[in-house]
Parts: C-alpha cells; sequence; structure tokens
C-alpha cells in the first residue's frame, strides 16, 4: 500500500536535521517534553520531574549531542545521542561509554509535527 501526501501536507524533506545552539535550547527543551507531556499520569512525580529533564537541554549539551529538526515555523523535534557520557550518570560508574557505544535518548517529536517522518528524519542523522 502506498501513502499518499494530503495536498498542502508538509514533510520531512521540508526539514533541516543539526546540531541545537544555544539560543535554541528552551524551545527545543518544550518540544521535548510536550512530545511526552500525553504520557503523565496526574499525580505522578516521576513523570513531572522526567519532564524538567526532557526540558533541560542546556543541562545535557555539554556532554551528548542534541539534535534538532526545524523547519521555517522552529523546531519540530529532537534527538539527543550521548556518544562520550551518559546523562544519568550513575555514581558507581564514571559515566563514560566504551569506545563502540552510542544511544541515541530523549528523541521527540512535537505533537503538532507527528505524521511527517520527522523522528525517522532525526534517527537517520544519529
Amino acid at each position: 500500500m502506498r501513502r499518499r501526501r494530503a495536498k498542502g501536507a508538509r514533510n520531512a524533506l521540508d526539514v533541516t536535521i543539526r546540531e541545537v545552539v544555544p539560543q535554541e535550547y528552551a524551545e527545543a527543551g518544550r518540544v521535548t517534553a510536550d512530545a511526552y507531556r500525553e504520557f503523565v499520569r496526574p499525580g505522578d512525580d516521576d513523570w513531572a520531574r522526567y519532564l524538567e529533564t526532557l526540558a533541560d537541554i542546556a543541562g545535557r549539551v555539554g556532554r551528548t549531542s542534541v539534535l534538532v529538526a526545524v523547519d521555517a515555523t522552529g523546531i519540530l523535534g529532537t534527538a539527543t545521542l550521548e556518544l562520550d557520557g551518559q546523562i544519568d550518570d550513575d555514581p558507581q560508574d564514571d559515566g563514560l561509554l566504551e569506545a563502540h557505544e552510542a544511544r541515541i535518548r530523549m528523541l521527540g517529536v512535537s505533537p503538532q509535527a507527528r505524521g511527517r517522518g520527522i523522528a525517522r528524519a532525526l534517527m537517520m542523522a544519529c
């Protein structure tokens, strides 16, 4: 079965994948947290704290690569790539990854941009 694009719909071909820049940290964090917000149950403090972690791009960009998917309207999605160090450093561990390891974390697409292949484009860029 072939998918047909709706007239006027935008797809991932209209999107650029690149590393986030400092002036985008807040917007990228909001988009990432919004992608997960629908899974939060009312009163679930663990999820509430995780949304804060998802939104904290500035807190992880120094030890990871954070990619953004952007188009003319702004940031549509993000992915965090751990190449050298981990975000959730275990106190028993040095936080470094083995030379053969890489981890993709916190992949999120704005609910309004879903269905356009944004997550696939981010994954391919990783």
